[in-house]
This record gives structure tokens, sequence and C-alpha cells, in this order.
């Protein structure tokens, strides 16, 4: 069941809402609110999926709402977890998309679309997928085809130039971070293709926990476990592990990792 909160100033639109989500019967309802401060009491509490949240509205508009919701990242229990936010707006353009997502909104869906779209949306968003209309250009190879994204979490600086110098052989172009917070904060912001985490990243999140963040929130990113220790190999904190790679990173050991993901 898919817990949603909706923010929305307007009571027709609330109204509208409350009769479609109430026909399916893996979507409930929590509270339809018509301001920003009325949801905190709902996101203290947890438990939550989706935020649904309206943009333009009295007082904090969902911008402010969507900042505030960020800040809480990182200071909460899995009991008590923060929910994937959906903008539901009439500002849907690619200039507020792009925003939403540096803030770290999952999706936009405008209120023209809300018939055919919203639904989609709102169990995309709430099954770790983002939803949005304008997909921002990223990099190419030298034949012009976009390259796929990755995330490389590792504070050892060869590891890193190594993966750095070998991924775009293999069709990804390579981001770093060097903390725990970095690559919440990273996925938060951006859409990755595949994660290379040191199962020993450093930071307020240790150990498993990062791992359990990253099933619950991004459950269909692939993650690579880089490791020094031979028999952390075959190491599984979390069903997104689909691979490991023995430090010194090799050519070859990247080769036969990413295999078991392609």
């Amino acid at each position: 069941m898919i817990q949603l909160l909706c923010v929305e100033d307007d009571p027709i639109v609330r109204r509208y809402l409350e009769i479609l989500l109430s026909t399916q019967a893996d979507l409930k309802v929590r509270a339809l609110v018509p301001e920003a401060a009325a949801a905190f009491p709902y996101l203290r509490e947890g438990h939550l999926d989706v935020l649904l949240l309206d943009y333009q509205m009295q007082g904090m508009n969902g911008m402010d709402l969507l900042q505030a919701v960020s800040l809480w990242e990182g200071r909460t229990t899995q009991e008590s977890r923060l929910p994937r936010v959906l903008f539901f707006t009439g500002c849907a353009d690619e200039e507020f998309e792009a925003q939403a997502r540096k803030l770290g909104a999952h999706g936009v869906v405008s209120k023209s679309s809300v018939t055919e779209e919203l639904i989609t949306a709102i169990r995309a968003v709430a099954g770790g997928e983002a939803w949005f209309g304008h997909i921002p250009n990223g990099p190419v190879d030298g034949n012009g085809r976009a390259l796929r994204k990755a995330l490389i979490a590792e504070n050892d600086r060869p590891v890193r130039a190594a993966l750095n110098a070998l991924l775009p052989q293999h069709g990804y172009s390579a981001s770093l971070a060097w903390k725990g917070e970095d690559v919440i904060q990273m996925l938060q912001q951006d859409h990755y293709d595949l994660l290379l985490l040191d199962h020993r990243l450093p930071g307020m999140m240790l150990g498993t926990s990062l791992f359990d963040q990253i099933e619950r929130r991004w459950p269909g990113l692939p993650v690579v476990v880089l490791t020094g220790m031979p028999d952390a190999t075959h190491y599984r904190p979390c069903e997104n592990v689909r691979s490991a790679i023995l430090k010194p990173v090799t050519a070859q050991g990247l080769q036969k990792a990413l295999a078991g993901i392609e």
C-alpha cells in the first residue's frame, strides 16, 4: 500500500484528488492539506511513501517545503522515513523541472496531464523511479551516443582515478563522492545508472545503514561493491548489490563486475 500526503491549496483540486485517488486500491491518502505548514506533523510521523506537492501556494511554496524536507535527510530512521516528492503543478516546464531535480524532487506531473499521468507517476516514484518530462542533456561518447551515469563513492585516490579512466570504455561517465552523506545527496539530485561503492565508505552513515537507505529509496539502482578484502567479494548487504571488485581496480576486474549487471 502506497501511503500519500497531498499538499494543495485549491479546494476544488483537493476534492478532485480525493475522488481520483480513492479509486485506486493500492493508494492510501493519509491527508489532503491546504498549505505547506500543515504537512509538517505528518512528515514528522513518517511512514509516508509519496508527498504529492503543489508549487504555488500561500505562504511557504512547494519548493520551500521540498528544501525543508531535504534538510531532514539523514536524520530519520527506517521506521520514520521521509517520502519521495512528486510535484503536481501547472509549472511543469523544463526550467521548473531542473530546479526541482536540483533540490531533490523525484518527479513532476503537469496539472494538464493529471488524468493520463498522475496515478502512474505516483506508483513509479513510490517504486524508486523518477518521473520527469524533460530529460537534461548528458555527456556523450565519441559517436554522439549518450553515456550512462556512474557514481563512484570511494575515498582512495588511485581507485577513483582508475575507475574514472576505465568507465568511459564501458559507456559510463563518472561522478565522485567521498562520504556517505555525499552519496545520498547526489542520488537525490540526479539520476545514476550505476553506483560503485566502497563497503567501508566513511561518513555519518556508516556500514549497512547507507546500504539500507539505498535499498529503500533507490531499489532499482545497481551497486558494485569496492573492497580491499578478498573474503568480502561476495559481500551483499542489500538487494541492490550485483557484484564486487577487489582493489586495486583492474580493467579485467571492472569488466567482470559489469558483466554481472549488463
